[in-house]
C-alpha cells in the first residue's frame, strides 16, 4: 500500500515510511516545524519535494562561514551577503526560511528567492551570528552555499513554459 508524505508529499510505500512520513529526514524536519510554531509552512506548499531518506544532515564548515561574517563585517555597520541554499524545492521552504531569518538578533532582512536559489541577508553587525543562523537551517534541511549551483536557474515554472513554446514551434513546424 502507498501512502503520501505529510511533509514533503512524496508517495512511498507504507512498510519503507516512517508512519505519516517517508523518510527520517520529513520526520525530523516535520517536529522541528510543529515544535517551532510554523505550521503554517504546509499551507505554502505547492508541489512535491525530495526526500531525504535516512542519510544524516552534513555538518557546515562553522570555521569558513565565521570567517565570511568576520571579513563582510569588517566594512562596518549593516552587513550584506547573497548565499546559495541548497535544498529549496518551494514557496513553502521560502516562507519557512524567511521566518527563520525574522527570529534571529540583529537580522535587518532575509529575503529567498525561489527562482535562484539564493537567500540575501542584511543585519546589524556585532548582533547577528551568522554560524547560527546556517545551522539551524542544516536542522530543516537545508545548506547555505558561498557559491551559486551550476545549472540552469529556470523555476520549475519556467521550465513548463520552455517546454511548452517548444512543442507549439514544432507542431507549427510539422503543419
Amino acid at each position: 500500500m502507498r501512502k503520501t508524505c505529510r511533509h514533503c508529499y512524496t508517495r512511498f510505500s507504507a512498510s519503507k515510511g516512517h508512519g505519516e512520513l517517508c523518510c527520517a529526514g520529513c520526520e525530523h524536519v516535520y517536529s522541528l516545524i510543529q515544535k517551532g510554531g510554523l505550521g503554517d509552512y504546509y499551507k505554502m506548499q505547492d508541489r512535491v519535494g525530495r526526500p531525504i531518506f535516512d542519510s544524516p544532515f552534513q555538518a557546515e564548515n562553522i570555521v569558513l562561514v565565521k570567517q565570511l561574517q568576520d571579513q563582510v563585517e569588517s566594512e562596518g555597520g549593516y552587513s550584506k551577503v547573497s548565499f546559495g541554499v541548497q535544498g529549496l524545492s518551494c514557496m513553502g521552504c521560502v516562507w519557512l526560511i524567511e521566518q527563520l531569518a525574522k527570529h534571529h538578533r540583529g537580522v535587518r532582512s532575509g529575503k529567498v528567492a525561489v527562482s535562484s536559489h539564493r537567500i540575501s541577508l542584511a543585519w546589524n553587525a556585532g548582533e547577528f551570528d551568522l554560524a547560527d543562523f546556517a545551522a539551524e537551517l542544516q536542522n530543516f534541511g537545508y545548506r547555505l552555499s558561498p557559491h551559486q549551483s551550476v545549472g540552469p536557474n529556470l523555476s520549475p515554472l519556467g521550465i513548463r513554459l520552455l517546454l511548452s513554446l517548444i512543442f507549439c514551434a514544432n507542431g507549427l513546424f510539422l503543419t
